[in-house]
């Protein structure tokens, strides 16, 4: 009995094989890159930056120099914070008002 295996054949299951899992290593990349994009925005957003600002961390060099401006500048956020701390009870805007806090005692 001669057995003989047709090398196209394999060739040709071979490369299915790696096509199907290139194909589910793409998805997975995506999703993972889609993700991040989500996370980025949503950290600017609550940092008081504009969420486009996350696209930024994109671009190579430029994510390192928005990495640094992060971490060492003051956010808007912070800069919001600290102007409704001055202000007193009863100020639009301020925590005070929106029942967040409670008003700070006068003597």
């Amino acid at each position: 009995m001669n057995h003989t295996t047709d090398p196209t054949a394999a060739t040709n299951a071979a490369m299915a094989a790696l096509a199907g899992s290139g194909l589910i290593i793409s998805l997975v990349f995506l999703a993972i890159f889609i993700f991040s994009i989500v996370i980025y925005w949503r950290i600017a957003s609550k940092a008081g930056y504009p969420g486009v600002a996350s696209l930024l961390l994109l671009i190579p060099l430029v994510n390192i120099i928005m990495i640094i401006i992060f971490a060492f500048s003051e956010w808007p956020i912070e800069k919001r914070a600290k102007g409704m701390m001055g202000a007193g009870p009863g100020t639009p805007g301020t925590p005070w008002q929106h029942g967040m806090m409670n008003p700070p005692a006068t003597s």
